[in-house]
């Protein structure tokens, strides 16, 4: 909700109900940030019935207020995913699935995020990454790597010793190979220089 919306009377009860669950574990990931509603009055819905046009605000300590399209892609991405997240935390029968979970977040927060998930959760998380910060703080057990392979795209790695981390495993595995499959369409740093070359000399002939 980045932008002011009409909601219903009802919908706007549950929403500040949301929110002060969500500022419970929002104000300890993103220290002195919490969420409030801009009440810009009674607005006619588009159906004719009596609603509410708000806005939701980011506020920090002494900081003025602001929209929260305002906010960083990380911090937004956050917030739209804490509510399934707190769910998934304390339910057991909610799987969540979220695709490039990291998009956007600090890796630091990341790994801290999912440490924590992984430890304390009753529920299950699945999601996709491109940060290799997962590598660190899940076990191999729950992670699978794609491959280039259309017939067998996902993979557990192999030669995994318990004390060798699991990011330097996948990165050994991009260079040196070793897997079942190919996990990366290797590219060739000095074609990928020349064609950077030859573009620079094209712009200054133009």
């Amino acid at each position: 909700m980045r932008e002011p919306v009409i909601i219903h009377a009802e919908q706007k009860y549950l929403l500040d109900s949301i929110l002060e669950q969500m500022n419970t574990v929002l104000y300890t990931i993103i220290p002195g940030l919490h969420l409030e509603i801009k009440d810009y009055g009674i607005q006619m819905t588009d159906s004719g019935e009596q609603g509410y046009k708000i806005e939701l605000l980011s506020v920090r300590d002494n900081i003025p207020p602001i929209p929260i399209r305002m906010e960083s892609d990380g911090i937004i991405k956050i917030i739209s995913i804490l509510c399934v997240l707190i769910r998934a935390f304390g339910t057991p029968s909610v799987c969540l699935v979220i695709d490039e979970l990291d998009s956007g977040i600090f890796e630091y927060m990341l790994g801290e995020l999912l440490d924590i998930f992984n430890r304390c959760a009753k529920g299950q998380l699945i999601f996709t990454s491109h940060n290799l910060r997962a590598l660190e703080m899940l076990e191999e057990e729950n992670i699978m790597f794609s491959t280039n392979n259309p017939l067998n795209r996902f993979i557990h790695m192999k030669k995994i010793r318990c004390s060798r981390n699991l990011r330097d495993v996948y990165l050994r595995g991009i260079t040196l190979g070793g897997q079942e499959e190919e996990i990366y369409e290797e590219t060739d740093s000095l074609k990928i220089a020349r064609a950077f070359r030859k573009a620079g000399r094209n712009l200054r002939y133009e």
